[in-house]
């Protein structure tokens, strides 16, 4: 399952959430109001 977390949540600690996604490799649902609006995703060079 994906992790989401909330806009106002992600606005408070956004630099904690992208080493997350960095370290983990893992997709970030940002949502508002329980709807999904945006996904930070860790960048992959394609060759």
């Amino acid at each position: 399952m994906q992790e989401t977390v909330s806009k106002s949540r992600f606005k408070a600690k956004a630099l904690e959430y992208f080493r997350q996604v960095e370290q983990n490799r893992r997709p970030l649902i940002i949502t508002d109001h329980g709807k999904p609006v945006l996904q930070i995703s860790p960048f992959e060079a394609k060759p």
